[in-house]
């Protein structure tokens, strides 16, 4: 079952990505999950964020080819804090 924290979100770029770079372009994702490729595209690209019930179907491809389970796709907390570098003082 997948949990996410307050402040986490699926990662959507990650997700289309690693089936690209494994050979399932945005041509093929369309066609398999019925979801229009400028759609994805602009999951990926811009940011546009759908609604968990949306994505269903990338996120079942992806656990699909990946052989993961639902729980492990990628995530990330939107508002995590910047990380300053160790030895540089932050600007006054």
């Amino acid at each position: 079952m997948l949990i996410l924290q307050k402040n986490d979100r699926v990662d959507w770029n990650r997700i289309i990505t690693d089936l690209e770079r494994n050979k399932v372009c945005c041509y093929k994702l369309s066609k398999r999950s019925g979801i229009p490729r400028t759609t994805l595209l602009g999951w990926k690209n811009h940011g546009n964020r759908p609604k968990l019930e949306d994505g269903l179907p990338v996120i079942n491809i992806w656990c699909q080819v990946f052989d993961k389970e639902f729980d492990e796709i990628p995530v990330f907390d939107f508002y995590e804090p910047y990380k300053i570098k160790p030895g540089i003082s932050p600007a006054n």
